[in-house]
């Protein structure tokens, strides 16, 4: 879910296990919604096509279009993200955190309930980020990042950042989400 106003970050996004109620995206339809938008379609156009061939599946590639959609957007709404095991939500997570670096944020925070669990994400925003460097679960890029935090740490600190990524949020005790 991309929520605003928890902590002190802009947005939130929610990758919950297979188990709960799927959000389902039509690619056609959203590339007509949004990209249709002469603000939205100034955004997205570029990294739609240059990233076309990153994307293991169309639902991939739409759940990656809403998530930087729904964090470059004014309302500031939650997105959770859910489908069966091996569809590419961590992938997508990282694809969209890579483009949003490379477009305009400079802080992302990813936690999930081990660190391990994001090798998919960080993986694949490596993909898109030429000479970036990981270091102790932090990716830097031109001055930017894409870190890792954990879900207790998260809760006690409220660390200021640009975007917070949950995965595996089913994993992780409702209070601390």
């Amino acid at each position: 879910a991309i929520y605003n106003g928890v902590g002190s970050c802009h947005n939130i996004v929610i990758n919950e296990s297979d188990d709960c109620a799927a959000v389902d995206w039509n690619v056609s339809s959203l590339l007509n919604k949004v990209l249709n938008k002469p603000l939205i379609k100034t955004l997205l156009q570029p990294m739609v096509e240059a990233t076309t061939s990153v994307f293991e599946n169309a639902e991939q590639e739409s759940c990656v279009e809403q998530i930087i959609k729904v964090s470059t957007g004014h309302r500031n709404r939650p997105l959770v993200i859910s489908a069966d095991r091996g569809r590419g939500k961590s992938s997508a997570l990282g694809l969209a955190a890579g483009m949003l670096l490379q477009q305009s944020l400079n802080h992302i925070i990813v936690t999930a309930p081990k660190s391990s669990s994001l090798d998919s994400l960080f993986k694949h925003a490596q993909q898109l980020l030429a000479e970036c460097e990981m270091q102790s679960n932090t990716l830097h890029w031109q001055g930017k990042k894409i870190e890792f935090v954990a879900p207790d740490e998260l809760v006690s600190n409220l660390p200021i950042c640009d975007l917070l990524l949950v995965d595996e949020a089913a994993a992780i005790p409702t209070p601390m989400l």
